[in-house]
């Protein structure tokens, strides 16, 4: 499996790129995009989406991740996932299940708030971050 990930600035890629190879290992390959923020991510989405689209095999996975700022998250992630079915690519859950989707959107509130969750449910203390 290959994850090509969608990022708004440089500090974004730099902690992904510490992170993923402890949490994928080796067997994943990823690519990370950086934007220069959070609107140019979200200008040019539609159009690399569509690009994507047109050569896309089923061992690729898009990760779009923003930062919520003054965005209600859900809505935010309503919205990119509505710029992937336009783009021909239907939202993906879970990442490595058989969905034919290509696209994981989210932003950092509504991953603190699912990680926060699993923490709770494996019975470990969350510190809030």
């Amino acid at each position: 499996m290959h994850i090509e990930f969608l990022v708004e600035e440089a500090s974004a890629e730099a902690a992904l790129r510490i992170l993923l190879p402890k949490m994928i290992g080796d067997e994943v390959s990823f690519e990370i995009h950086v934007h220069q923020g959070k609107q140019d991510l979200l200008d040019t989405l539609p159009f690399k989406l569509r690009g994507y689209a047109s050569w896309i095999t089923d061992d690729y996975r898009i990760v779009v991740l923003v930062d919520r700022d003054d965005d209600e998250c859900r809505a935010l992630k309503s919205k990119l996932e509505d710029y992937a079915l336009q783009a021909g690519l239907p939202p993906a859950w879970p990442l490595d299940g058989p969905s034919k989707g290509h696209l994981r959107a989210t932003c950092w509130g509504l991953a603190h708030e699912i990680f926060n969750r699993r923490i709770k449910l494996s019975g470990v203390e969350s510190s809030g971050y």
